[in-house]
């Protein structure tokens, strides 16, 4: 993969991460309203149902010449409860889902970081011609890369802001400031020419040797504008 294309990829997962995230919310959150707004499960008690007797023909009454004044029979009305129905079985517990949804974007947004801080933990194991900032703690030298056969390897790390040019088999790579504390390195395969203005303070590394400060190691001490060109194989002359 190109060096140039990092960003590119980073800025995508960062995409997708927040991407995924926001669906695993809103998915969790309608979820959550229709749990809110489905109505409580249960049945309701059944009315009872009622049953009519009537009571027993009573004895006999004397004659009366009046059938009016015979009392007439009330019906008794009792309920009846029918027949007793056994208590349902509980229901089995579960994760409810409003919760499961979150945990599953949480757990998702945390593998996806960790790929991520894996892929961009070691910025000397890019590809050459990737930037990065030393971190404090770490010894501060420029990257050193061991170049393929017939290939050749420049690793720059500017100890303060530095104007520098790099130019890869004729075709210009970097033109620019390397920020102070920052490091680059280039590969090609025929010629890596390096310009800076501030070449005492420069540091360079050609083809995985570690050569400290620019101009010093190229026999110009005193020199900070300067320019060398390096093909495969290139070694300093008292190494």
């Amino acid at each position: 993969m190109a060096d140039d294309a990092w960003p590119v990829v980073l800025l995508g997962m960062r995409i997708s991460v927040v991407l995924v995230l926001y669906l695993f919310l809103l998915s969790g959150f309608r979820a959550l309203r229709s749990e809110l707004r489905a109505p409580a499960l249960g049945l309701a008690p059944a009315p009872p149902r009622w049953r009519t007797s009537v009571p027993e023909r009573p004895a006999p009454m004397p004659a009366v010449d009046d059938a009016r004044d015979l009392p007439l029979p009330v019906p008794i009305v009792e309920p009846d409860d029918g027949p007793v129905e056994p208590p349902a079985a509980p229901a089995r517990r579960r994760i409810p889902l409003p919760l499961a949804i979150p945990a599953a974007a949480a757990a998702l947004v945390l593998v996806l970081g960790g790929a991520a801080a894996l892929l961009t933990r070691s910025p000397d194991a890019r590809v050459p011609g990737g930037v990065a900032t030393a971190p404090p703690t770490e010894a501060f030298g420029p990257p050193v890369v061991k170049p393929a056969a017939g290939r050749v390897t420049v690793g720059l790390a500017a100890q303060e802001d530095s104007l520098v040019r790099v130019t890869v088999d004729g075709v210009v790579q970097f033109d620019g400031t390397l920020k102070a504390r920052q490091r680059q390195a280039w590969e090609g395969g025929q010629r890596i020419q390096v310009w800076t203005d501030k070449g005492k303070t420069l540091l360079i590394a050609i083809n995985g040797d570690n050569l400290g400060p620019y101009s010093p190691s190229m026999g110009q001490p005193d020199w900070n504008r300067i320019d060398f060109g390096f093909g495969p194989g290139w070694v300093r002359s008292d190494r």
